[in-house]
């Protein structure tokens, strides 16, 4: 506009018709301000730039084993290439970083295609263990992302049954098994990568799950489970599901192992509610502000991903989690006012948005919430009353009305950088007083909502939150050190 107003003065002197009309009569592709001869112009910024930032994150080996890698796309490879390749893709680092550059952000379905297309050639080729485990990895990944859970948890039993050792495989296997409510033999393969209570949300999830309950049936009795089959053909020496409340803790924690293997736009979304989230770009509150429950709560809740996960996952949850969880898909965040306490046993509060009173199992909070105290939160079905899920913070008093609007506009950036006000250090004005904040500060629930912190280990080699704090930390343009090595 700048230029044609240079060229002609009064180009604009009488009504046109909108740029946006102009834009598409012309033949031009349109995505939000920017405009293009074809879509492939915004992928292709989208690669550069996701190229410069790899640039800065990995060492001088790692990148160009990773641009080589991601460049195979269409070229004729022999046999030697092609398991230089997998060779290159052994390494957990290189692996994930390669497949995001081949596809990219979102799931194209031309990426996923010429992906699945460069796994199957580099198949064929290989003839070391690992690397078949490699290429039957990626492939999985491919399926996981076409909404194909059931195949990518076929492809990484193939992939575990070549290399029992290869960590990416056995670490995505146990995945699909957690999901699936087979903890035994997750909790099995997480531990025999070595990954303990201390370093892994995963295996601290599954050692917190209280004992399953005796199954007191003979071999020939109807299963437990409703299918009409006897127990011996069905669920014997499998151990009966746990009660849907002492199961919320872990489907929490499903939802979240989603957010950090999903990769693409899913990894993208987290670090922008870390750092809208975090109190300054220091690295220090960055990988605190990774911590909070609060910000994977609001990506999968207010970012949508929390509906993606149960499309993409949803196969694979047992039936009675996957209602649950499709009734909390429905439950929005609000403000919630304590009527009743009872220490270790739970609350009863009252939305105040719409006046319905809530029973809450909810054991830390109750012993020290006091009747009157205002809460943000998301009190979700359990299949008995109600638990808090994702993190809750206190409401300044006076501000709710405030902070209710703040939650109906859905916004969960807006709403992390509210709490993240809280916690900036008084700012002081002219007159030397301490000028108001607003927000409140965040907290910390016992059982669903924890989210202690975890080892920083590469993804492949530990828990995969270390791989979205690798990510976070490189975005703030602080290296985070990598730790272990190949």
């Amino acid at each position: 506009m700048l230029a044609a107003l240079a060229e002609q003065p009064g180009c604009f002197a009488t009504a046109q018709a909108p740029l946006t009309l102009l834009v598409v009569e012309a033949g031009l592709k349109l995505r939000g301000g920017e405009v293009a001869h074809e879509a492939s112009v915004w992928r292709s910024a989208e690669d550069f730039q996701a190229v410069a930032r790899l640039r800065t994150q990995l060492d001088d080996e790692d990148f160009s084993a990773v641009l080589h890698v991601s460049g195979l796309v269409g070229v004729d490879l022999d046999r030697a290439g092609a398991r230089a390749a997998l060779d290159l893709l052994e390494d957990p680092v290189v692996l994930e970083t390669a497949l995001d550059l081949l596809l990219g952000r979102a799931d194209d379905p031309e990426r996923l295609a010429t992906t699945a297309e460069l796994a199957t050639r580099l198949a064929s080729a290989a003839s070391r263990p690992v690397q078949h485990a490699v290429a039957a990895w990626l492939l999985a990944v491919v399926a996981e992302r076409e909404g194909r859970p059931q195949d990518a948890e076929r492809l990484l039993r193939d992939a575990v049954h070549a290399d029992p050792g290869w960590p990416p495989a056995v670490d995505r296997l146990a995945w699909c098994l957690s999901d699936r409510g087979d903890a035994a033999i997750a909790l099995a393969l997480w531990e025999g990568l070595g990954r303990t209570a201390e370093d892994s949300d995963d295996v601290r999830e599954l050692r917190s799950l209280p004992a399953a309950p005796a199954v007191e049936l003979g071999r020939n009795d109807r299963c437990w489970c409703g299918s009409g089959r006897k127990f011996k053909q069905c669920h014997l020496g499998r151990p009966e599901p746990l009660p849907l409340p002492d199961r919320v803790g872990w489907l929490c924690r499903k939802a979240t192992a989603y957010l950090e293997r999903r990769g693409g736009a899913c990894r993208d979304d987290v670090v922008d509610a870390v750092m809208a989230r975090a109190v300054d770009g220091d690295q220090d509150n960055v990988l605190e502000a990774l911590q909070d429950p609060l910000v994977l709560d609001t990506v999968l809740h207010e970012g949508g991903w929390f509906g993606r996960f149960l499309a993409d996952r949803g196969e694979l949850l047992p039936a009675d989690e996957l209602l649950l969880a499709q009734a909390w898909a429905l439950v929005d965040r609000t403000v919630y006012e304590v009527e009743q306490t009872r220490p270790d046993e739970g609350v009863t509060v009252r939305d105040l948005a719409t006046g319905e009173r809530i029973e809450v199992r909810e054991r830390t909070f109750s012993r020290t919430a006091k009747v009157g105290a205002r809460v943000c939160a998301r009190a979700v079905p359990d299949g008995l009353t109600h638990q808090f899920i994702g993190g809750l913070f206190a409401a300044e008093p006076g501000r709710e009305e405030q902070l209710l609007d703040l939650v109906a506009t859905g916004d969960g950036e807006v709403l992390l950088a509210y709490v993240a006000a809280r916690h900036r250090p008084p700012v002081l004005n002219r007159a030397g007083r301490r000028a108001d904040r607003a927000g409140g500060r965040a907290g910390r629930l016992g059982t669903p909502a924890r989210r202690p912190g975890s080892g920083h280990r590469p993804a492949g080699h530990g828990a995969p939150r270390a791989a979205l704090v690798h990510r976070t930390c490189a975005g703030t343009g602080r290296p985070h050190p990598r730790a272990g090595g190949r």
